[in-house]
């Protein structure tokens, strides 16, 4: 009797410590919720992703810290282990593809015939036909949204990215543009404007792979992450979002101009940020600045590193970057290549146009092919090119030669 009553008093005594245990690690955990943390100690995390977003779980003791990141629903909570998540909302409905039409032949593969698009895969297969459905004859193939802060982007078409096309069948009043599951034949997710990630110089006008910055009716950035579904994987809570190619991050601007890889935050500005490079293992940021003068605005660009420091002595009407150099034109309108430390490269400038009037921003394109550099140089209600040939390792000057740019006629 005497060792049952002692075993029981141990039991009690191991039960009261695990209970005490349990109550410290949840008025530690409780801490953490209230804070926004997930537990100490977690013993099994689970994500349900949905269009809208995701719900994370995160077990721990008898609880678990539940974090909901969706489009209409965003909030954490601390529940007991057995409650059940609750379902995002089943979202927006679109509208079904018009099927009541007989779709006319197509032999040439024609991407449009009166009000119907033809969309084909690389290897000419009918992916779909789509008749109109928010007007008569004026949906087309989607083009991406231009760069608001670089007169030198293009409207680049959207081609197909595995089962999905783009098509803009927007109205007088609305700007729509459709992305539909050809596989499914439905309309799948709905936007404002798409931006091409990249300069798309190839014409794929494709996000980071299969991710693509877009834009919602309210003027707001965000960016979705296309396959099986569409995921809303950045909010759209932003006044613009560009992806930066050779360095792999994204300018955000909300309150602020924001270099970021949406984990961590590499460069916060005032100004406006137009493109960030990695360059040895640093990063260097292109700043973009406007002056007005007697009714007139120049625009000046600037590098800078991390520390807001200016790499150029000078301020430039125009800069790129390209093939581990930067291509810049100065207020002489005088096109010298430099290295990051600011040293020229090229021993003879270009002269890129005779006076300020008849300069653009967009006036050269910079190619390589066969160890030489191609820069092209546009001139302003002229049809010709300017054509110079550079030796790709010391930019000395090959050749010149001037063409004229062939024009598309319409009969």
């Amino acid at each position: 009797m005497k060792k049952n009553k002692k075993l029981k008093r141990i039991l009690e005594i191991i039960f009261l410590l695990l209970l005490i245990t349990w109550v410290i690690f949840f008025l530690i955990d409780y801490t953490r919720y209230q804070k926004g943390t997930k537990p100490l100690i977690t013993i099994k995390t689970t994500t349900y992703e949905y269009p809208s977003g995701n719900i994370t779980e995160y077990l721990s003791f008898g609880y678990i810290f539940r974090k909901y990141d969706l489009k209409d629903n965003k909030k954490i909570e601390l529940t007991p282990f057995w409650s059940k998540h609750s379902e995002p909302s089943s979202g927006p409905t679109y509208p079904e593809l018009d099927t009541n039409y007989i779709a006319p032949n197509n032999p040439e593969k024609l991407p449009k015939i009166n009000n119907i698009l033809f969309f084909y895969s690389d290897n000419g297969e009918l992916l779909l036909h789509y008749r109109c459905l928010n007007s008569e004859s004026d949906c087309h193939i989607a083009y991406s949204t231009p760069d608001p802060y670089d007169i030198t982007s293009e409207e680049v078409e959207m081609l197909p990215y595995e089962n999905y096309v783009f098509i803009d069948d927007s109205t007088n009043q609305e700007k729509i543009i459709y992305i539909v599951d050809t596989k499914a034949q439905k309309i799948v997710y709905q936007v404002s404007g798409i931006v091409a990630a990249t300069t798309n110089k190839d014409g794929k006008g494709l996000g980071v792979g299969n991710q693509y910055i877009v834009i919602n009716s309210n003027n707001k950035y965000g960016r979705i992450t296309i396959g099986d579904t569409i995921l809303e994987n950045i909010p759209y809570s932003y006044d613009y979002i560009k992806y930066n190619n050779q360095s792999n991050t994204y300018i955000t601007k909300a309150k602020y101009w924001l270099v970021t890889n949406f984990n961590d935050n590499i460069y916060v500005a005032n100004n406006p940020i137009v493109d960030a490079y990695l360059i040895n293992n640093n990063y260097y940021f292109l700043s973009r600045r406007e002056e007005k003068s007697n009714n007139e605005t120049k625009i000046y660009y600037k590098l800078i590193d991390t520390n807001h420091l200016p790499k150029f002595k000078s301020n430039y009407l125009s800069i790129k970057y390209f093939n581990n150099a930067f291509y810049t034109i100065d207020e002489n309108l005088n096109l010298s290549i430099r290295n990051i430390d600011d040293q020229k490269l090229n021993p003879t400038d270009i002269k890129v146009a005779e006076n300020p009037l008849e300069f653009k921003s967009k006036v050269y394109d910079v190619s390589l092919e066969d160890n030489q550099i191609i820069i092209k140089i546009y001139h302003e209600n002229n049809p010709i090119i300017d054509y110079y040939y550079l030796n790709a390792t010391t930019y000395a000057i090959e050749t010149k030669t001037n063409t004229e740019e062939l024009t598309n006629q319409t009969n």
